[in-house]
């Protein structure tokens, strides 16, 4: 999930020009997803409605990243080898499956990786309480992109699976909230679909939102002056898990 800001004006040789629209948030949720290779796609049957707002452009180098994907890796094996980005755009699909329109390549409908089925409805997560994480850190090391701080949720109904909530933070005071599953025993990334990603960010947001309510409470006789005894975990610092891995930056 994305909260967008106004991006910046660029400056060209005739004078200052507004840059190109943001995506819209559930546009850009995917986006990150397809290009970090978190997607498998499979054909879809459908027709292209007209488009809508800002065409997206793939490389095509980006495009044969896409993993588990046999049919369209052929179909983007018989592309004109001349033609190295494509563009597209994105569509709703049926069952909230999204689907991705590709200039010369047909549509094709974004789906969970194969051993990902299960985490479609994160049933263990209803309540903001849920959300609690079992460890938080901040990338040791973003090589000069803004800071990103993980929060680390146990799913109890996925042995070995963590939701990841990620919180980036721009100079310019901007937030943008990120969501996936990382499968400690499979070592890797699956992705949410952006209405289950958006809820889950939702629910973290309320807990947060309860925290500051408790610190903004009078103190209470506890372990110390002005602590209480019910902080949040999430603002202890913890060192970050060999186990973890940064996910692809997009």
């Amino acid at each position: 999930m994305t909260t967008g800001t106004t991006p910046p004006e660029i400056r060209s040789g005739h004078g200052r020009r507004p840059a190109a629209p943001p995506l819209p948030p559930k546009v850009g949720h995917y986006l990150r997803q397809v290009l970090a290779g978190r997607f498998r796609l499979v054909a879809a049957a459908t027709t292209p409605p007209p488009l809508k707002g800002r065409a997206l452009v793939f490389e095509r180098a980006q495009l044969e990243r896409i993993p588990e994907s046999p049919t369209f890796q052929d179909t983007l094996a018989r592309l004109d080898q001349r033609i190295s980005k494509v563009s597209g755009w994105l569509h709703a699909g049926p069952n909230g499956a999204p689907v991705l329109f590709l200039d010369g390549l047909g549509a094709w409908t974004l789906r969970l990786p194969r051993h990902g089925k299960s985490f479609q409805s994160l049933r263990e997560l209803r309540t903001p309480d849920d959300l609690r994480p079992s460890r938080t850190y901040e990338d040791p090391d973003t090589h000069g992109r803004p800071p990103r701080r993980r929060h680390v949720i146990a799913l109890r109904y996925h042995q070995d699976a963590f939701l990841v909530i990620a919180v980036i933070r721009y100079p310019s005071g901007h937030v943008r909230y990120e969501a996936w599953i990382w499968h400690a025993a499979r070592k890797t990334t699956v992705p949410l679909y952006w209405e289950e990603a958006r809820r889950c960010i939702d629910l973290f947001r309320d807990l947060v939102t309860s925290w500051f309510r408790v610190d903004q409470e009078p103190a209470r006789p506890g372990p110390g002056p002005g602590i209480s005894p019910k902080g949040p975990p999430a603002e202890r610092e913890e060192p970050a898990p060999a186990a973890m891995p940064t996910p692809a930056a997009v």
